[in-house]
């Protein structure tokens, strides 16, 4: 095989190098004895070529490897690391977490009790995941949109972008709808295109409109008490909270973050 970068007049179909193909190469004509050395020096040339091309090659392969099993792992998450409003992959399909309770027995290990429902044909379940089991946690297209308004049971929210309107049945939000305010900047999680998910931020900020007397002796901070959101979703807030209190609400867990302002 020519091993001259192409340029030899036999390229195509010489075995081993010419003459003519050594000349080409070397920028002379070799003769005598040295004939042979040029020849060995122009194929150990090409070797080496070969060698360091493939290790390339192989390297690249392996760290292209690395990367996809990288953002592989990175998507997914441990049982007990399931939180509301995750959108995870169970047994073929795509769920979104409504409720989640953390159990810790006296005899074995922590799991994590979760309900949720599945995206694509409205089905839910109760599942029990451990710390060792593992789910992958779905990564979807989204989009910024704001809430317009309320139409019957569906709900209109308009397109940051483009400002184009689309109405969405309002049982997407789940148990987060009653924290849904006009104007919330929200953001819509797609599947294939479709909207199949819309997140609220994280915390709010609401009113308290009812919440229990404290109880004579009752400092300690960790003794909670009902109380009553003015969207009507009850939380249990400290023992100084009373009506009238603008606080901080964990959307997703329901629960008192601390005062607002």
């Amino acid at each position: 095989m020519c091993v001259c970068e192409g340029q030899c007049v036999n390229h195509e179909t010489a075995d081993r190098p010419k003459l003519a193909d050594l000349q080409r190469c070397f920028g002379r004509v070799p003769t005598g004895r040295n004939t042979g050395a040029l020849e060995v020096v122009c194929i150990t040339r090409y070797w080496a070529r070969l060698y360091w091309a493939l290790y390339w090659m192989a390297h690249l392969r392996s760290a292209q490897l690395h990367l996809i099993k990288e953002r592989l792992s990175a998507m997914k998450i441990s049982g007990v690391d399931i939180r509301p409003g995750n959108i995870i992959e169970y047994e073929k399909g795509i769920w979104k977490v409504a409720k989640i309770q953390h159990t810790q027995p006296g005899k074995g290990g922590a799991y994590m009790q979760v309900e949720m429902k599945n995206l694509q044909d409205g089905r839910k379940t109760n599942v029990r995941f451990r710390s060792a089991d593992t789910v992958e946690k779905v990564r979807l297209e989204t989009a910024d949109y704001q809430f317009l308004y309320e139409d019957g049971d569906m709900l209109v929210f308009m397109d940051q972008v483009n400002y184009e309107q689309i109405m969405l049945p309002s049982d997407l939000l789940g148990d987060a709808r009653p924290f849904l305010q006009d104007g919330m900047q929200v953001m819509l999680e797609l599947w294939e295109e479709k909207p199949i998910s819309v997140q609220l931020p994280q915390q709010i900020e609401a009113e308290i409109v009812e919440a229990d007397a404290v109880v004579k002796g009752q400092t300690a901070s960790s003794s909670y008490k009902p109380a009553v959101l003015d969207n009507g979703v009850r939380i249990m807030v400290p023992p100084h909270i009373g009506s009238g209190t603008r606080i901080i609400v964990d959307v997703y867990e329901q629960t008192y973050v601390g005062k607002a302002g």
